[in-house]
């Protein structure tokens, strides 16, 4: 495929994945970033990597707000999975942490969810 064929023909990246059995970058690192806030969640709170998630910084920012931070990369990956409502932008911790410290297993079949043609993921039973 190539440019031309894809302006003539309005190929679309969804079409695409479907045809080549690929998953969007999106999801891939999505679900990444999830596999990490995981282990995050199951973390003991004296860890540095979970102190980092509550981390406050006294001296005050720049001018200007930054265009995407590591905090509304995670809050667009949790509401990919449905951890969090769509309208959620504060995303604090103990409406999504609690889920995953209770049943990780159902949170890493969310997550596998994401990107079903990477090796290794295996769907979830059907009840029924």
């Amino acid at each position: 495929i190539n440019m031309h064929e894809v302006r003539d023909e309005r190929i679309r990246n969804e079409s695409l994945y479907s045809r080549f059995q690929v998953d969007p970058m999106d999801s891939i690192i999505a679900s990444r970033q999830l596999r990490w806030v995981g282990k995050i969640a199951c973390m003991s709170e004296s860890r540095l990597p979970r102190k980092f998630i509550n981390a406050w910084h006294q001296n005050p920012r720049h001018i200007g707000r930054p265009l995407t931070t590591i905090r509304h990369t995670y809050l667009f990956a949790l509401k990919m999975i449905g951890a969090i409502r769509e309208d959620d932008d504060d995303g604090r911790l103990s409406d999504w942490m609690p889920p995953i410290q209770q049943n990780p297993a159902e949170w890493e079949a969310r997550r596998l969810a994401l990107t079903p043609h990477i090796i290794g993921y295996v769907p979830a039973p059907t009840i029924g």
